[in-house]
């Protein structure tokens, strides 16, 4: 049977042989920073298309959501999705497709839409087109082999084929040095400059020079590299056109600056001549731990190079939220003369890894689960690098100023959603960007609570944002498709809310581009409000570590969101803990996907009159989690912990601040105990050791003055895994907010939601450097340079009212740093002379 679309999720991946250069509404994007410029092979989605398919472009992946709910043995025949078409000048042949991931028995075909023919086999003509279909079959016995009955599924579609002939034609198997015939695989070829040429890849000999990334060990563009004396391995990319190349003269041996060499493993010493402008090519032993090729730039000094595979436990003991490296290596750079260990290089060097198919399978075949990361050691943490996939050579790539240690990492796969445009923490602790964000906690006039979120725009072209509401039996009971200018946002509250009043449920928002949500709580009789943001990593395990019964007035209310994208029933266990000890486990009866549920601790009447401890929620699918901690007259909420880090960053905290002052709880997740140091503005003022499962709380601050507002940081030895969070109160008033501890930081950070007198509500934004250099932070309200602050490490800058903002102003402010400097923000909203009770919430700024 034919059906019209309602929520399916399917991704296409342009991992194939064949360049695939995507398109959103605009013309197509040639290459997408993919391999083999000459020959592209286009994958488009601004064709006329199936109106109730919703896609996204990102990092060379097309994402499609399809609004309708799989049912057995049946089959779903879609309108137009895609458009492919050879902008080459040779024909495309053997075109093939594999769908992956898809679960339960599922199966995708791709169908001319025309001819209802299969893409497999067929040839296309240069300069021809044709537009395709999805075609899914869903088998009868669906539900016993994993898949859920009306629910989506998603899955992954890499398309294959084969350029005949052509300058630098790209084939599906093993390549030949004239873009044609597949052959076996042939030494390097002999060259004569500085590097070895990069020829020799016959089928049968060809004339032209072969595709950019060959079967074997890859090569340059230009055989036989630039002018030069020696030889070395096989580089795995070239140095840029137009740059000048150095050779260097070697270094000992036996290394150098503090720093020892190993040459079996592939480790180079390199010392650079003085002038900017040249880079030197660094290309360890295709056999070594690790093959990597290092373009390094120059400097007006004199430099010494250090190029050193690693073994992969080399990166030591620092959380890395489930990733586990493959590769390992270091690239150290110092002054020459004096042996002064350099931290950046003068510009962007460029990394090349090779890794094998077997590493790649090991993925699930999907690239966005390999990232090249950086270890800070300055802040014991590993940070996630823009990284550029290449099939035909396996290759990995990025471009990095900083120095020092790096690894290749196989990703969970809740961590492959992330769209990482700078360097970015590896583990998810607050929120990061990506293109979709789950909101556990969604009411409208459900007793005396409603909720609003504002949903802004981050990327740099116009969004397409579908917003689905699901009832707590995972029921849609609405969703809505609306449009989002880039830098732009959209809110949602009161009349504006398309939920029925009454509606006690979640939301999730999918979007063409990587967006920001943040959500606030009112509960009313007497006025209270708190905020948090919106989940955008959900994961298996999320660590709370404030959960009370009737302390001091305070309870908490659990919410618990399935936020599973496969779309399968979540078990859910919740582990009570007080201090280190296991109190109590709940087992939940199945969460429908995009359900939520809620646990209210006044009503657990096991966890005694009185009970201050935590918790930590366990599930089989991956979930997204919210306290809310009331009181008689005030609100606070926060979003649960997918891990704990070395250290943690707390942008505001205040003693007596027009009566405002700060309480902070820190709490060891890890299994062993660890010591661990308060500094405020970088000065040490407390140290204490935690057991593992147990917290500290400080209220108020130590080693403050009345009237003190300022920054903090959490610290334990590298691999301990902290979490912490902030409690802001003014006693008088009767007004609380909350906010999480950062793990981390970016150079830029957004806060969606700003308002200045809008009804009486005012913003203020406090941003702190929590990198290890000092940095200039630029604060820019709609693209505009409003203000700029000079932030030692650790220190922070409030911004109260946010300049350039006049009465009734509302909009979104983005705050950058220096490249490659970390910043976070804290954003605190409060209603000044408004009606009485808790006008104050608090939401965390969005690192990108």
């Amino acid at each position: 049977m034919t059906r019209r679309v309602l929520g399916l999720a399917l991704t296409v991946v342009a991992l194939a042989v064949l360049t695939v250069a995507l398109a959103f509404k605009t013309p197509a994007i040639a290459n997408s920073g993919l391999s083999n410029p000459d020959q592209p092979l286009v994958v488009a989605t601004d064709a006329p298309h199936d109106p109730g398919i919703v896609t996204s472009v990102s990092g060379g992946v097309v994402t499609f959501t399809i609004n309708d709910k799989m049912q057995p043995d049946s089959v779903y025949t879609f309108g137009t999705a895609l458009r492919l078409t050879n902008a080459g000048t040779v024909p495309v042949t053997d075109l093939a497709y594999a769908a992956m991931g898809l679960g339960g028995g599922v199966t995708l075909e791709l169908v001319d839409t025309s001819s209802d023919v299969d893409l497999g086999g067929r040839s296309l003509a240069a300069g021809a087109s044709t537009d395709l279909k999805f075609r899914i079959r869903v088998p009868a016995d669906y539900p016993s082999k994993g898949g859920a009955l009306g629910t989506p599924v998603s899955g992954t579609l890499t398309i294959t084929g084969r350029f005949d002939g052509g300058s630098g034609g790209i084939v599906s198997g093993p390549g030949s040095d004239s873009g044609g015939g597949e052959g076996p695989i042939s030494a390097p070829g002999a060259g004569t400059g500085e590097q070895p040429g990069t020829g020799g890849q016959p089928g049968s000999p060809g004339t032209s020079p072969g595709g950019t990334q060959p079967g074997g060990p890859p090569g340059g563009t230009q055989p036989g590299g630039p002018p030069g004396t020696t030889s070395g391995p096989p580089p795995l990319v070239s140095a840029p056109p137009g740059v000048r190349t150095v050779v260097g003269q070697p270094g000992s041996s036996e290394g150098a600056c503090g720093l020892g060499l190993d040459p079996s493993r592939g480790g180079i010493w390199r010392i650079l001549p003085a002038g900017n402008g040249a880079a030197a090519v660094l290309t360890t032993s295709s056999s070594a731990l690790a093959y990597v090729t290092a373009i390094v730039p120059t400097r007006d000094v004199p430099v010494a190079v250090r190029l050193q595979p690693q073994p992969v436990t080399a990166v030591g003991a620092a959380t890395r939220a489930g990733a586990e490296p493959i590769r390992v290596f270091s690239l150290d750079l110092f002054q020459q003369q004096a042996c002064l260990p350099l931290a950046t290089h003068s510009g962007p060097a460029t990394i090349v890894v090779q890794i094998t198919r077997e590493e790649l399978d090991q993925v699930g075949g999907d690239p966005r689960r390999l990232a090249i990361t950086h270890y800070d050691a300055a802040t014991s943490q590993h940070f996630r690098l823009p990284t550029q996939f290449d099939l035909p050579g396996l290759t990995l790539r990025t471009e990095t100023t900083r120095t020092g240690l790096f690894a290749v990492m196989q990703l969970p796969e809740e961590l492959a959603p992330i769209v990482v445009e700078r360097p970015l923490p590896l583990v998810p602790l607050n929120g990061l960007p990506t293109h979709r964000v789950r909101l556990p906690f969604v009411v409208k006039n459900f007793g005396n609570w409603s909720t609003g979120f504002q949903v802004q725009n981050l990327g740099s072209l116009d969004a397409e944002v579908n917003v689905t509401f699901y009832d707590r039996n995972g029921t849609v009971v609405w969703a809505e498709l609306f449009a989002i200018a880039a830098g732009g946002s959209r809110t949602f509250y009161d009349e504006s809310l398309p939920v029925p009043d009454g509606f006690d449920g979640s939301a999730v928002v999918n979007s063409t581009q990587t967006v920001a949500v943040t959500v606030n709580e009112v509960a009313l009789n007497p006025p209270r409000s708190a905020g948090y943001d919106g989940v955008s990593v959900p994961t298996l395990v999320q660590n709370l570590p404030l959960v009370m019964r009737n302390n001091n007035g305070w309870n908490t209310e659990i919410v618990i969101q399935n936020g599973s994208p496969s779309g399968r029933p979540a078990n859910v266990r919740v582990e009570y803990y007080e201090g280190p000890a296991l109190f109590k486990i709940e087992s939940l009866p199945p969460l429908a996907p995009g359900a939520a549920t809620r646990i209210r601790q006044m009503q657990q009447t096991e966890l005694g009159a009185h009970w201050v401890g935590s918790a930590r929620v366990v599930a089989d699918q991956p979930i997204a989690t919210v306290v809310n901690q009331y009181h008689p007259r005030m609100l606070m909420s926060y979003s649960g912990f997918a891990a704990g880090v070395g250290r943690v960053s707390l942008p505001l905290v205040m003693y007596e601040n027009n009566g405002w002052s700060t309480g902070l709880q820190v709490q060891n997740v890890g299994p062993t105990p660890v010591p661990v140091t308060l500094r405020v503005n970088g000065s040490e003022v407390a140290r204490v050791t935690l057991g593992a499962g147990t917290s500290q709380t400080w209220y108020p601050i130590p080693g403050v003055s009345p009237g003190f507002v300022g920054a903090a940081t959490v610290e334990g030895p590298p691999g301990s895994q902290l979490v912490a969070i902030v409690n802001q109160m003014n006693p008088t008033t009767g007004q609380a907010t909350s906010y999480r501890g950062f793990g981390g930081g970016s150079s830029v950070t957004s806060a969606p939601l700003v308002m200045r007198d809008n009804s009486r509500w005012y913003t203020g934004i406090q941003v702190q450097n929590v990198g290890s250099q000092p940095t200039t932070v630029s604060l820019y309200l709609d693209g505009r340079l409003v203000d700029s602050a000079h932030l030692l490490s650790g220190h922070s800058k409030t911004w109260f009212p946010v300049p350039g903002t006049g009465p009734g102003f509302v909009g979104s402010v983005v705050a950058r740093g220096e490249p490659d400097s970390q910043i976070v923000a804290v954003v605190n909203t409060i209603q000044i002379d408004g009606d009485p009770g808790d006008s104050a919430l608090t939401y965390e700024g969005y690192n990108r």
